[in-house]
């Protein structure tokens, strides 16, 4: 969607066909259809095509070829590899038969004394059974609930400090606008979740979430 928003700006968006290809039935698929379909509804709103559940085979040269619709050309691909685990941490005996270092979902505990996973190899689990979602503002979360119950057991206190799964982030969809999406991944039965309508306020808010974080960690 930013691509789209620059093309338009450079008053070349009419020559090229934007495509976006995902493995996933729809987007944000932990959050259900109905979170989803507004993210189709914003693609279909920019004449992006989408490719649903397309498992792809190969990468050419001039083309994607997929299992559902064979090859989808291209001039210019952006790829995201698959994600797994590190090998050192594969060699370390952490990881189990799903690919990642299986964790206690409220205290990041792993089956090893002392040793915790957090971010995107722990495989934190909500309540329906499924993985949490890889996401910074979740790690960061992650990390402090660690650190905390790291100080609890150093200074012998029984009290505990629980990831609670609580996250936001921000879509950005061009023109300088951004939808803010909130979500409860521990609710149950299904994850809790409020999804903004992108606009200049949301925007702000994602740059001001992003500059305390600099400074924050990046100082």
């Amino acid at each position: 969607m930013i691509i789209d928003s620059v093309l338009r700006k450079k008053g070349i968006r009419e020559k090229v066909n934007l495509q976006l290809i995902s493995p996933e039935p729809h987007p944000l698929g932990i959050l259900g259809a109905e979170a989803g379909k507004k993210v189709t509804n914003l693609l279909a709103d920019r004449d992006i095509k989408y490719y649903p559940s397309h498992h792809v085979t190969e990468i050419r040269k001039k083309g994607v070829m997929t299992q559902e619709s064979g090859e989808i050309p291209h001039d210019l691909l952006f790829a995201i590899p698959v994600h797994v685990a590190p090998s050192v941490l594969k060699d370390s005996g952490l990881v189990d038969g799903s690919g990642w270092v299986p964790v206690n979902s409220s205290t990041l505990a792993t089956k090893s004394l002392n040793v915790y996973a957090i971010g995107d190899c722990a495989g934190t689990k909500v309540p329906k059974g499924v993985l949490l979602p890889r996401a910074g503002v979740l790690a960061e979360e992650q990390g402090k609930v660690v650190a905390e119950n790291i100080v609890h057991e150093i200074l012998g206190e029984t009290e505990r400090t629980k990831f609670e799964g609580r996250g936001v982030c921000y879509m950005e969809v061009g023109d300088g606008k951004a939808a803010a999406l909130r979500a409860n991944f521990f609710a149950e039965p299904n994850p809790e979740w409020e999804f903004a309508t992108p606009s200049e306020d949301g925007y702000h808010e994602k740059q001001r979430f992003l500059d305390e974080r600099m400074k924050a960690w990046f100082p």
